[in-house]
């Protein structure tokens, strides 16, 4: 028997109490959706970088073998990469107006970006073994080498770099972190200036 009446219509309201449930999830899946999109393109552009610093890295000791990795080339060297991850993390900022996404992007693509130019120095070490380790920068590798129980210099310069994976990627993260912050951090300063200014 059907049950009609104010007691079935109170009934029929309280059915529906289980449609915002899908309703919530439903709404945050385009918000999902953007975070895997962020991420992969944070994986992507760590990759480009890698590849392009590596590739710069590599030309140079075709070029140049013997030149010496001395603090002003450092600088300029890591400095430009590091402005390159500031600057993704802005943009970033400034798409979404999240800082934590700032943070992200910078810690991710610092990360990735590491680990594709350090295997490329594998890459490199291979290539100009013997070039490389003739520079005063690479005697420290070429002096530990007798004790070191390997038998040949290639094999142990492969050891030694694939050790420094780890140490690498932990300081790619942190630098990331602080140029995501840094760059997360002049977006929300340039959009209260431009707010004070009426820009």
């Amino acid at each position: 028997m059907t049950e009609t009446g104010p007691r079935a219509d109170q009934g029929r309201r309280r059915w529906p109490f289980s449609a915002p449930l899908c309703t919530l999830k439903c709404h945050h899946l385009p918000s999902f959706r953007s975070q895997i999109l962020s991420f992969a393109n944070s994986v992507v552009l760590g990759v480009l970088l890698g590849v392009a610093f590596g590739a710069v890295n590599f030309v140079a000791t075709i070029f140049s073998p013997l030149a010496e990795d001395t603090a002003p080339r450092v600088i300029g060297f890591y400095g430009l990469m590091f402005a390159m991850w500031g600057a993704a993390s802005f943009l970033v900022c400034r798409r979404s107006g999240r800082f934590i996404d700032a943070i992200t992007t910078g810690v991710i693509v610092g990360a990735v970006t590491i680990a594709v130019f350090h295997i490329s120095g594998v890459l490199r070490i291979n290539a100009f073994l013997g070039a490389i380790t003739q520079r005063a920068d690479w005697q420290g590798l070429v002096w530990s080498f007798p004790d070191s129980g390997f038998e040949s210099l290639r094999p142990y310069a492969n050891y030694t770099y694939a050790k420094q994976i780890v140490p690498r990627l932990m300081a790619g993260a942190l630098a990331g972190l602080v140029t995501g912050a840094l760059g997360g951090l002049t977006y929300k300063l340039c959009r209260a200036v431009t707010y004070l200014l009426g820009i």
